[in-house]
């Protein structure tokens, strides 16, 4: 069962609170042939120590130290450095179950697929697995409709990768947030068939001061996501047409989601991006005001922007945000 060798790779950023119990739930996996990659982002906490005493006692735990970089940079140092057929990716403050690994290894293997995925949970009882479980086969173009407008998630996390779908591919370093959501439809093209299962192997912890406390205020994310889905658009167009209409409603939601978070600071760091974004609206205005989908107060802020009518888009912001006030 364990002749073929696993490479699992965390990137580690001040986690010290979460690490432990997201190694101690590596070692000990019931498929033991594990090349755990642990790459310390720059931590300024503990972690580095935490993580070297698991070094120093279990062989198959690979450490290495690098500046901060981002978890783009992590993973791809890591990417760089493994020698496993095939790769997992956990994050520094999640856990998975003992079986986690075999069970997406025995799936990949049986159903002769490139990579194989769980469910992640987010409540602790999900992991009892009462419900009725279920495997499903996919083709590439059949995952592609469900992954493209992202009804099939685009993390890394809860999938095992043949190693070789990574060969001259890696993480995009200028997504700090969301760059497995640019990288997993590179992969996918690769790929010929996708197997997954509803089963929750995968414990994601939601830290209510992490990152999305921090995207609440700060447009760096919704950015970014807006521009994968502008990416998107053209791929949809050129494989899964079907799905177009969906994107651009992603891509609309998002674009302008960032633009109610502008100010003069974050146009001086994001104004390339912003640009990106408007003239997104502007090429597509027709279509975004013909769209069932699009709800009409993101059409009519989405044709100000296009048209750069920032005066009037910001004004009529400020009256809704002074409206809720009251």
């Amino acid at each position: 069962m364990d002749s073929d060798l696993i490479s699992v790779i965390i990137p580690v950023y001040n986690a010290q609170n979460y690490i432990e119990k997201c190694i101690d739930s590596l070692i000990k996996q019931d498929y033991t042939n594990l090349e755990i990659i642990i790459v310390n982002d720059g931590s300024t906490d503990n972690s580095e120590k935490i993580c070297k005493s698991f070094a120093d006692k279990d062989s198959r735990i690979k450490y290495f130290s690098k500046p901060n970089g981002g978890p783009a940079a992590a993973r791809n140092y890591a990417l760089d450095r493994m020698t496993g057929k095939y790769v997992t990716f956990l994050d520094n403050d999640d856990w998975i179950l003992p079986n986690y690994v075999s069970e997406l290894y025995n799936l990949l293997i049986k159903y002769n697929a490139d990579f194989s995925c769980c469910y992640e949970a987010h409540e602790i009882e999900q992991l009892d697995n009462k419900h009725e479980i279920i495997i499903t086969e996919y083709s590439k173009d059949e995952f592609a409709e469900k992954l493209i407008p992202d009804e099939i998630g685009s993390k890394l996390i809860c999938r095992l990768f043949k190693s070789e779908l990574f060969d001259g591919l890696r993480m995009p370093e200028d997504f700090r947030s969301v760059e497995d959501m640019r990288i997993l439809p590179q992969i996918l093209m690769r790929s010929k068939k996708v197997v997954s299962t509803n089963k929750y192997l995968y414990y994601y912890y939601v830290n209510p001061a992490g990152a999305s406390a921090v995207y609440s205020q700060n447009p760096s994310r919704s950015i970014e996501v807006s521009r994968i889905f502008i990416e998107r658009y053209d791929i949809a167009k050129n494989w899964v047409p079907d799905r177009v209409p969906l994107v651009l409603d992603r891509a609309v939601w998002w674009g302008v989601s960032s633009f109610c978070l502008y100010n003069e600071k974050y146009a001086e760091i994001y104004g390339g991006h912003y640009r990106t974004i408007q003239e997104f609206f502007k090429a597509h205005e027709s279509e975004i005001a013909c769209s069932p989908l699009i709800a009409r107060k993101y059409k009519v802020s989405a044709k100000l922007l296009g048209r750069k009518r920032f005066k009037t888009f910001f004004t009529i912001l400020r009256i809704i945000h002074f409206l809720k006030g009251k």
